[in-house]
């Protein structure tokens, strides 16, 4: 309770991101160091990017050191997040020497296999701007160019200039060669660890961030938090989305009732009508799971929801012929292909036709597995979220 009451008190620079602030307690803390790891490539710019503009939008200096791109390619990308006073926005310059192109900015590192270079570059741009946020973009780039005892004197030397200007410095790192060790120790020197990672789920490619513990800090560690970016509004997160359609009165309700930890019903608290919400974790990700009925007056309904879904749950009431054939119909609507699981309910009632009597009247491929359940006596919904976690890429 004394760290986190430390924490709430501190000066917070903000991400930009809501809900990552949130998580934070308002932001990173003034003069932290943070650290956006990853395994594999995957979308950590796009965070340091957000992180950037939003400094600049606050009438905060920034500096971002550069090795990758070049500076005009740079500033296009900033300028996908809207408008921004670009006099606040300090490049170091680590790309042009590289392919012998000139160069307009102010500083510019002339050689990038001279860590003196690189470090005089850098140490001037503090001293002269004062910046409040610092990228490097980025240390792998180095990594493949230097013994490790001059990486981690590099990097302890930017982390002391950090701290003496009271900037917040942020380094993207991909680790394609350090040994575990060697990771854990430079992990160990930074106030945050943000892992990043990018993975497909159904037909969606689902960029992914999470917030390690610091028990120092009173962090928790977060699940994995999907992110995407969007034209003007910059980086923003969101919930996975599982729909669950079906016929009125097929147990879409009760369907989801089971299967969520916390549901609700629909906002005008009548069931079976509208649509119902509830969250699940999926390998670790919370997902949204809401009901949408399938019949005809909510098919244009169905076609919009499941182009933003990463997977289908079709509930059909196994007593009804009426509900098999509404189910080919919705099948035959799912034009994207979204992975889909037929949940044949009500096997417990008389007249219930089995799993395979429904596949063959719904002339089903194989692809789409159809399980048998009753909702009315908790029946077993783990076959179905099994099934369908398979076909997302997610089990």
């Amino acid at each position: 309770m004394v760290h986190l009451e430390r924490r709430m008190r501190m000066n917070r620079v903000s991400t930009g991101i809501g809900s990552i602030d949130e998580k934070l307690g308002g932001g990173f803390p003034e003069a932290s160091s943070v650290l956006l790891l990853s395994q594999t490539p995957s979308e950590k710019r796009m965070f340091a990017e957000q992180f950037i503009v939003t400094g600049v939008r606050n009438d905060e200096t920034c500096l971002y050191v550069d090795f990758y791109r070049s500076p005009s390619f740079a500033r296009s990308h900033f300028r996908r997040y809207g408008i921004m006073d670009e006099e606040n926005l300090v490049i170091v310059d680590a790309v042009s020497a590289q392919v012998m192109a000139p160069s307009e900015e102010k500083y510019v590192v002339k050689d990038v296999l001279d860590m003196d270079n690189i470090r005089g570059v850098i140490q001037k741009a503090f001293e002269e701007e004062k910046p409040e946020r610092v990228i490097l973009d980025s240390l792998d780039f180095l990594v493949d160019r230097y013994p490790r005892e001059i990486i981690l004197d590099f990097w302890h030397h930017m982390m002391t200039l950090s701290k003496e200007h009271n900037s917040v410095f942020l380094t993207l790192f991909i680790n394609w060669i350090m040994e575990k060790r060697e990771l854990d120790a430079l992990e160990r020197t930074v106030d945050y660890l943000l892992e990043f990672r990018t993975k497909r789920m159904g037909k969606i490619l689902m960029n992914l961030v999470k917030i390690h513990e610091d028990k120092e800090l009173g962090i928790d560690e977060s699940g994995w938090i999907p992110f995407t970016f969007e034209s003007e509004s910059g980086v923003v997160t969101y919930s996975p989305r599982i729909m669950v359609t079906g016929s009125a009165n097929s147990g879409k309700t009760e369907f989801i009732q089971l299967l969520c930890s916390r549901s609700v019903e629909d906002e005008d608290g009548l069931k079976g009508e509208g649509v119902d919400r509830g969250k699940i974790d999926v390998s670790s990700v919370e997902t949204e799971v809401f009901g949408v009925r399938g019949d005809e007056s909510f098919a244009s309904t169905f076609r919009l929801f499941s182009r933003e879904v990463s997977g289908i749950f079709l509930i059909l009431d196994s007593t009804k012929p009426e509900d098999i054939e509404k189910g080919r119909e919705i099948v035959a609507s799912n034009l994207e292909e979204v992975p889909l699981v037929v949940v044949a309910n009500k096997q417990d009632l008389k007249g219930a036709l089995t799993a395979e009597e429904i596949r063959k009247r719904m002339e089903l491929p194989d692809t789409i597995p159809v399980v048998e359940t009753s909702l009315t006596r908790d029946g077993d919904l783990c076959p179905a979220l099994h099934s369908l976690l398979r076909l997302m890429g997610a089990a």
